[in-house]
């Protein structure tokens, strides 16, 4: 009687025990023809199956039952495993329970053959759900950290090309500008106007690049949506496959947008690539320029909203297969794509919906599997800028300007252009030389500079200093860099204007007129 005592207040603390121990203490025996049963569970089983031990221990197909399909054949390899090698079974898992939850559970359990042929397993099961997505986080962290380590330094290697690259294209483009004026040229002006176009789009490459590592600098005009559309065309038709028709729709009277140029036609170009890629078998290819009113707010899906008023619509659109609303979903989040390994970057779609975005509109995706997608671009209507390039105007009053640039055939070139447009022109290789020439008395209307040179003093530097020298200097920037300056770098000069090379001769046009309203004092003699 005794000795029953002491064996019953034993297995009284070993239950005791066993449920202030997290998770379940469990005993599962497995037969040599498969069958499996558990003799024993601690209380702790309903908080990981929400089921009773006394459940369990009837019928264990109730907890073996709820291991995830795509787990289950790893549990019982690992469970034979360790029959066979006689050693510990551990292995991690999902289950989903009864009230739909799904939880990841990690086991322990130490084989013990019987006699019959039989093992018995002693071991214990626990709920790591909270670990793992943890670890999961943790992951996601490292992995979006090493994606931002690789997107800082493709922004440093592409910041670099696109400086050089834009040099280049600035003296391409500045001499064939000129090239274009000599009348005795005439019949050669169409193949000098396909360089001048090949030039841009080169630039346009470096800005696609730039605006993949997140570092464009966007430079909004007033634009006909129809007629950048009309340039784009010929290119377009050459990069699609001839069992591909390209349909251009809508009327030429569209109201314009507010947009950076370079970054719409990188735009339009992702789209039309990205259809492209969705009719392998060939189709039709529709690029649609709408105007629509907006009378309420209107939501275009996950918490995107148009404000009332008039909007220009640009749409992308083909007959290629379609994607599946999960995958449509997930359209516009970075790095994801549909595409094989190796034909998509995933960076396409968000690209443009932030460059619609900053642009003041947003951009939609509608698709059907087997009939094709649509891709959406609204921009807000914008009023024509008075401002804005056009060719042929008045020339503006002649101005004294020091043009400041250490890339010799650039700064050669820009000479002649500034100066073919009737203005005075002092140049300087350097911003200290610069300095040196104002220090020395020369007072110019205008200081046009490059934002980086070598030597001690930067475009912004220079700029500060040259107008303490001479109050009523006006000064515009000219960079081949894609961060060009922020309004930290330039304090009072922020709202100087800032062009990215390479520059048109129409923008240095427009931008030199509105200096010559306000300019003071007759231009000084050039020294240099």
């Amino acid at each position: 009687m005794v000795a029953q005592q002491a064996l019953d207040r034993s297995e009284q603390r070993f239950a005791k025990m066993t449920e202030s121990i997290p998770g379940a203490v469990m005993v599962n025996l497995h037969q040599t023809d498969g069958r499996h049963s558990v003799p024993y569970i601690s209380a702790g089983c309903r908080d990981l199956w929400e089921v009773n031990a006394a459940d369990i221990q009837n019928d264990a197909s109730l907890i073996w039952d709820m291991i995830h399909p795509d787990d289950l054949a790893a549990v019982e390899a690992e469970i034979a495993q360790s029959i066979a090698q006689e050693r510990q079974w551990n292995l991690r898992w999902r289950i989903t329970t009864p009230s739909g939850a799904e939880k990841w559970l990690h086991g322990y359990g130490t084989p013990e053959r019987q006699t019959d042929g039989s093992t018995v397993f002693s071991g214990f099961v626990v709920d790591v759900t909270g670990q793992v997505e943890t670890e999961r986080g943790l992951h996601e962290s490292r992995e979006l950290l090493h994606e931002a380590q690789k997107m800082d330094a493709l922004g440093k290697l592409t910041g670099g090309v696109a400086h050089d690259f834009n040099n280049l294209l600035s003296v391409i483009v500045g001499n064939l500008e000129l090239l274009r004026e000599d009348p005795d040229i005439a019949d050669r002006i169409d193949l000098i106007d396909q360089a001048i176009k090949a030039s841009f789009r080169g630039s346009s490459l470096t800005r696609q690049l730039l605006a993949y590592a997140r570092r464009a600098q966007l430079q909004p005009a007033v634009l006909n949506p129809a007629a950048v559309v009309a340039e784009m065309e010929s290119m377009l038709r050459r990069t699609l496959p001839a069992n591909i028709a390209l349909r251009i729709d809508g009327p030429g009277t569209a109201p314009s947008i507010r947009a950076d140029r370079s970054q719409l036609e990188t735009a339009i170009l992702n789209l039309v690539i990205n259809a492209c890629d969705a009719m392998d078998q060939g189709g039709s290819l529709t690029i649609d320029i709408r105007q629509i009113e907006v009378a309420d707010d209107m939501a275009l899906g996950e918490g995107e909203h148009m404000a009332p008023g008039l909007f220009t619509v640009i749409a992308v659109s083909d007959t290629g297969h379609g994607m599946a609303p999960e995958h449509a979903a997930h359209a516009f989040d970075p790095f994801f794509t549909t595409k094989p390994v190796g034909r998509g970057t995933g960076l396409g779609l968000s690209t443009v919906l932030g460059f619609t975005r900053q642009s003041g509109g947003t951009t939609k995706l509608s698709s059907e599997v087997g009939r094709g997608t649509s891709v959406r671009m609204y921009f807000p209507a914008a009023e024509a800028d008075a401002a804005s390039a056009v060719e042929g105007r008045t020339p503006p009053a002649p101005l004294h300007i020091l043009l400041v640039e250490d890339e010799v055939d650039v700064l050669r070139m820009l000479k002649r252009q500034v100066g073919s447009m009737g203005h005075q022109v002092t140049t300087a290789d350097s911003g200290d030389a610069a300095l040196r020439m104002i220090e020395d008395g020369l007072r110019p209307n205008v200081l046009l500079t490059d934002v980086v040179m070598p030597g001690r003093l930067q475009g912004p530097d220079l700029a500060r200093r040259a107008t303490e020298q001479v109050p009523e200097l006006r000064v515009m920037f000219i960079s081949g860099y894609p961060s060009g300056t922020s309004p930290d770098e330039l304090g009072p000069l922020a709202d100087a204007p800032v062009l990215s090379k390479p520059v048109r001769k129409s923008e240095l046009l427009n931008a030199l007129a509105e200096f010559s309203s306000s300019a003071s004092g007759p231009a000084a003699q050039a020294s240099g």
